[in-house]
């Protein structure tokens, strides 16, 4: 996520000021890449006279560029005795938005305006199998109360 400035939401596009980075990026897909890419993320960064994080201060009149990467794969998840890929209730999506903050309230609340400006489906994240990130294969078993 990088803020581009005090610019209308209807001006900003693709082509806008500032997101190259966001543009230029390319997701990886194994876990092990995944991990340095997310953790140059949180710490943030410089680049092409813009910052990029995780987070930033929510400013009033200030607009936004985030592009979120939400990797296909597997999460199983159990509830009692049922097993489930929770994945398999969620479309993934790569996904670029631009949004802007119009207002902050005396709560501390905020009104924010967005658009989409870019979407397709997301690339499946793999596990390395060979060497570090190396994550062995899990087996859930469900059973019922033994009687």
């Amino acid at each position: 996520m990088t803020g581009i400035g005090d610019i209308p939401l209807d001006q900003v596009n693709q082509n806008s000021t500032g997101l190259k980075y966001l543009n230029d990026f390319q997701p990886v897909t194994s876990v092990t890449m995944a991990a340095e890419v997310d953790r140059v993320h949180v710490e943030g960064m410089d680049s092409g006279g813009y910052y990029y994080g995780q987070a930033l201060r929510a400013m009033e009149s200030m607009t936004y560029v985030l592009r979120s990467v939400a990797y296909r794969g597997n999460l199983y998840r159990s509830i009692g005795a049922t097993v489930y890929d929770e994945i398999d209730f969620d479309k993934r999506s790569d996904i670029t938005v631009a949004f802007r903050i119009i207002r902050k309230h005396s709560d501390g609340s905020i009104t924010v305006i967005w658009n989409q400006l870019f979407k397709e489906d997301s690339p499946s994240l793999k596990v390395d199998r060979r060497g570090k990130g190396k994550i062995k294969n899990s087996k859930f078993v469900a059973r019922g109360n033994p009687e």
